[in-house]
């Protein structure tokens, strides 16, 4: 490794401790603490000896990918005579990682047998307290084959036999199969029921023996095995722990089993056979919902004796659940199957199954994931279109169809960096599933749509949730490493990377993905603020809504809010929170605040309107242009243009006296269609306008139950109205014109375009006719919105003000057509 190892004072092996004394005592303790945990989580891999000297390199346990640190210890006669460890530089090491290896060989010398089978005694001492503490008694060590018996049958390691003998069980414990049933009936009977109704009876979430004991019964068993001296039920005992991985410190039995049953061929013998019969039974220990779990103590084993083609089965087993197990392993598969991760990368799963059955239920609940999840795709009502792609993929995923699957990627994920997003996207609901309610078919989809996903996506590069925007990162790896490494996914290439920003890496993944993630944080606030500058759309330049910069504006203000809360009702009053305008004249740089603008409701278009009649008010005409372009960007342009429109219309169509607000109005209206500048974008209204039409005839019908409102546009009805005018005779006099009135409303030109053939005197008397029943509409439609907004709190309250908000625009569109008509005709 081309490291100066340091000279030491001698030390035992099974006293190096001696070499990491500390004048605190708390931190020398601590110390110890942390590099032993180290050692028996697994931390120490390529552990070799050559002459004396061993080396080691030193990795996160959970990933074990990366190596952190590298470190040296020299021993000779059973003597640490040298220490170097990379953290340290030109000293010598007094670090956790030369500590760790340091355990390593304290355990190894200390249990390695040499002709004689040394058995361990750890855990005795820690059951003799337990048991003097909690009994006040002592185990009974002459009798300790009488306990260990009674503890075997009771936790079924054994049970008696036909003929009188024991049968072993432990085939279920290494399968993790075992399971608790109940005795006698199915049921309990009422005196059962009386008898565990109880403040003693045991809870399930009551602490047990696993509170002091590490494997809680398992461990007072060891301790029986220990006094008797069994070595061969003690290596079972240590191969269950394996199987089951319940600790992340059970990596340690690996090496136990190891030393325990070795220096003779009897003894290898012996542990080959018991490793076989583990990766034999072996299958993954499961969670509370029948999940697989990984079992990093098994990988454990796998990686010491090179079990490759177990490796492979392991991994095919555990990657729906754990995508880290194949880099965890890689070494080890490699050694038997070098094509395996390759061969992960070009197939897409099992896809004879199909997940169909029940699509439209599993795409809702993928929606739901989205918007808990990742909420800058669905902002104000609009969905970002990337989460239409996704479903669509998954649908082709559910069905099995590998050839859809490739016609929706080529479709609609042809650029990479929208294909690296999807497969992130994919990644985020799919990791949330222990905390939703996503079951294992939804899993299978998702995993099917990932692994299908990976080949199309940049693997160098992965999508960080950044405030209210997606942002992907991909590793900043020069070409000659690139070349040179040739890593596979991004965090590998996070191994090569030194610093994001001028902020050195730790080389531990996950607090590398935070200083990433930090990094981008800091670069959006510094792209919003050059932005801001640059468009010279700061506060200092243009006020804030509110600000009573004349008594001009104030007045102003105060007038408008007036007018938006008649217009739209309470909720949309310039004091209101429904909806934040302040950003308005702001560029949007986010997934988040793009989408904010792309689905507005009628309200929250009066909001903006009002906006930049304050804004607009009092300044400077290139300032203007300036909020017309920025208005234009988002989209608003020709809406806002639109609702300013309404706002003078209103005024007469609501009682509302002339006043100095519509002349402001007409004054910033006139300056902004004076600008030549188009929308960049489209925006709609929400909601549909069909709902809208649809509350109007059932409105409509509820008030006028003999009224029927047309579904289409009747030619008949409308031409036999504009030639003839409405029945005089009740009820056909007013169900015929609340029919033209629904009719007028859908479609305003072509029933003014019929009034217009008409002569002035006709024209003028039909059109006159439909306004009274225009007024009467938008009436009945504002004390329903008011009525509705006073109501207490329900789920489609704001979405049914909005709505009626709605219908009372298109009202007030079809009497501006009338009104134009009437004009018209008066002229002539």
């Amino acid at each position: 490794m081309g490291m100066a190892v340091f000279d030491v004072e001698p030390v035992s092996v099974m006293e190096f401790s001696l070499l990491f004394r500390d004048e605190d005592l708390n931190r020398e303790r601590d110390l110890l603490r942390r590099s032993r945990d180290l050692y028996e989580r697994g931390g120490l891999r390529h552990v070799t000896e050559t002459d004396g000297v061993w080396r080691a390199d030193v990795v996160d346990p959970g990933h074990g990918m990366r190596v952190l640190e590298r470190v040296v210890v020299r021993v000779a006669g059973g003597m640490i005579t040298g220490m170097a460890c990379s953290c340290t530089g030109d000293v010598v090491p007094r670090c956790v990682h030369a500590q760790a290896l340091c355990f390593l060989l304290f355990y190894r010398h200390r249990y390695r047998s040499h002709g004689k089978v040394i058995v361990p005694r750890e855990v005795t001492p820690l059951v003799e307290r337990y048991v003097s503490d909690r009994l006040y008694s002592w185990p009974p060590c002459n009798e300790a084959g009488i306990v260990a018996d009674g503890l075997e049958l009771l936790l079924g390691l054994k049970r008696r036999s036909w003929n009188g003998g024991f049968d072993w069980l432990w085939e279920r414990w290494l399968s993790n199969g075992r399971f608790s049933g109940l005795l006698g009936n199915c049921l309990p009977s009422v005196t059962d029921l009386i008898d565990m109704d109880s403040t003693s009876w045991p809870r399930y979430e009551s602490p047990d023996l696993d509170g002091v004991l590490p494997h809680g019964w398992l461990t007072l068993l060891e301790s029986m095995y220990e006094l008797l001296g069994d070595v061969d039920r003690l290596s079972r005992l240590y191969a269950v722990y394996i199987a089951q991985g319940s600790l992340p410190q059970d990596v340690r039995y690996v090496d136990r089993l190891r030393w325990m049953l070795s220096g003779s061929r009897d003894a290898d013998s012996r542990l080959n056979a018991l490793v076989d019969e583990l990766v034999r039974c072996y299958e993954p220990p499961k969670d509370k919902r029948c999940n697989d779990l990984p079992n990093l103590a098994y990988e454990h084993l796998l990686r010491v004796f090179g079990l490759s083609d177990e490796a492979v089965a392991y991994c095919d087993r555990i990657r729906d659940v754990d995508r880290d197990c194949v880099d965890r392993l890689r070494e080890t598969i490699v050694i038997d199957h070098p094509e395996y991760e390759q061969s992960l990368r070009a197939r897409v799963g099992d896809w004879q199954q199909r997940y169909d059955d029940r699509l439209d239920l599993d795409m809702d609940m993928f929606r739901l994931a989205v918007k808990k999840l990742v909420p800058m795709l669905s902002v104000n009502g609009y969905v970002d279109p990337i989460v239409a792609d996704c479903v669509e993929l998954l649908k082709a995923a559910a069905r099995g169809s590998k050839a859809m699957f490739r016609l929706t990627v080529k479709r609609r994920f042809d650029d990479v960096g929208r294909a690296t997003m999807c497969r992130d996207l994919i990644a985020i609901i799919r990791a949330d599933t222990d905390q939703g309610d996503l079951d294992k078919r939804r899993r299978a989809i998702l995993g099917r749509a990932l692994e299908g996903m990976e080949s199309y996506a940049d693997p160098l590069a992965r999508t960080f949730i950044v405030e209210d925007d997606l942002q992907i990162f991909t590793a900043p790896v020069d070409r000659e490493t690139l070349r040179r490494e040739r890593p596979r996914d991004f965090r590998e290439a996070l191994h090569w990377v030194d610093a994001v920003d001028g902020t050195s890496l730790t080389g531990d993944y996950d607090k590398d993905l935070e200083i990433i993630q930090a990094r981008l944080v800091k670069r959006l606030e510094q792209r919003k603020t050059e932005t801001a500058i640059r468009e010279g759309l700061d506060d200092e330049v243009i006020p804030d809504v509110g600000s009573e910069r004349t008594d001009h504006v104030a007045a102003l203000r105060v007038d408008l809010d007036k007018r938006l809360r008649m217009m739209y009702g309470d909720r949309y009053g310039l004091d209101g929170t429904v909806f934040d305008t302040s950003d308005l004249f702001l560029p949007a740089l986010t997934i988040g605040q793009k989408a904010k603008w792309r689905r507005m409701t009628v309200g929250q278009l009066g909001l903006c309107a009002a906006e930049y009649v304050l804004r607009a008010s009092g300044i400077a005409p290139e300032w203007v242009s300036r909020l017309s372009r920025c208005l234009a960007a988002k989209g608003l342009k020709q809406l806002v243009e639109q609702e300013l429109e309404r706002m003078i219309d209103a005024a007469g169509f609501m009682d509302l006296h002339q006043s100095e607000t519509d002349t402001g109005v007409r004054t910033v209206l006139s300056l902004l269609r004076d600008e030549p500048q188009p929308d960049l974008q489209e925006c709609h209204t929400r909601p549909d306008r069909r709902l809208a039409m649809q509350l109007l005839k059932d409105t409509l019908e509820h008030v006028n139950p003999d009224f029927e409102a047309p579904d289409l546009y009747d030619d008949y009805l409308v031409l036999s109205f504009a030639e003839f005018g409405p029945t005089d005779e009740e009820p056909w006099h007013t169900q015929e014109l609340l029919g033209m009135l629904v009719i007028l409303v859908d479609t305003p030109d072509r029933v003014v375009e019929a009034l217009g053939r008409r002569p002035n005197h006709d024209r003028l008397d039909r059109a006159a006719m439909l306004q009274d029943r225009l007024r009467d509409a938008y009436t009945l439609f504002r004390q329903a919105r008011d009525e509705n907004d006073s109501a207490d709190d329900f789920a489609e309250k704001d979405s049914l003000s909005d709505t009626i908000n709605l219908v009372l625009a298109l009202l007030d569109d079809a009497n501006i057509h009338l009104r134009e008509l009437r004009t018209q005709g008066e002229r002539s």
